[in-house]
């Protein structure tokens, strides 16, 4: 079954909606074309209208409440098997009307991004970007199989991975030629 992840974002916040679901490739593909697996995953928002004493200059504006906790496997940056990150997403978003206005919105403010409102706004683009942005850049165990390192051609030093060096040296197998 396929999730609604469009809103009416100004009406959801007026009306303080809540909606919640699971990380299902139907509703995500973009974030199930990034990861090796998505092992659990759920995600929860909640809108409201901002109060004049959080956030003064934008009284009455809608806010998007995000909270995603999932468990990803991805690709190890060393090895290229699996490697299971826990992502946990806590994020505010307050709606603004403009591309421009959301790049000069709550320079000051870290505990809000802002977004541009909209009547089909995009809940899974959202939730994807903030899934996304919060894994590592480069993701690797803390040890690597062996194993799967062998097989790649290298193995395993104390700063983490080195290149095996050949066994038979190529300059010897150049020299033997030569020869001939």
């Amino acid at each position: 079954m396929t999730q609604t992840l469009r809103l009416n974002l100004p009406d959801f916040c007026a009306h303080g909606e809540a909606r919640e679901g699971v990380l299902a490739p139907e509703s995500f593909a973009r974030l199930h074309a990034e990861v090796v697996e998505v092992v659990s995953g759920r995600w929860h928002v909640e809108g409201r209208l901002a109060l004049r004493q959080e956030l003064p200059e934008y009284e009455g504006r809608p806010i998007l409440d995000l909270s995603v906790e999932a468990v990803l496997r991805v690709a190890c940056v060393r090895c290229l098997e699996p490697v299971e990150m826990a992502v946990r997403v806590e994020r505010g978003f307050v709606a603004v009307e403009s591309d421009a206005e959301a790049d000069e919105a709550l320079t000051e403010d870290d505990r809000y991004d802002a977004v541009v409102s909209s009547l089909q706004f995009d809940l899974a683009g959202l939730i994807e970007d903030e899934i996304l942005m919060a894994l590592p850049a480069q993701p690797r165990h803390e040890r690597c199989s062996p194993q799967a390192l062998a097989a790649l051609g290298l193995s395993a030093d104390e700063e983490g991975v080195a290149l095996q060096v050949p066994k038979d040296n190529p300059f010897a197998v150049l020299q033997a030629l030569k020869k001939h």
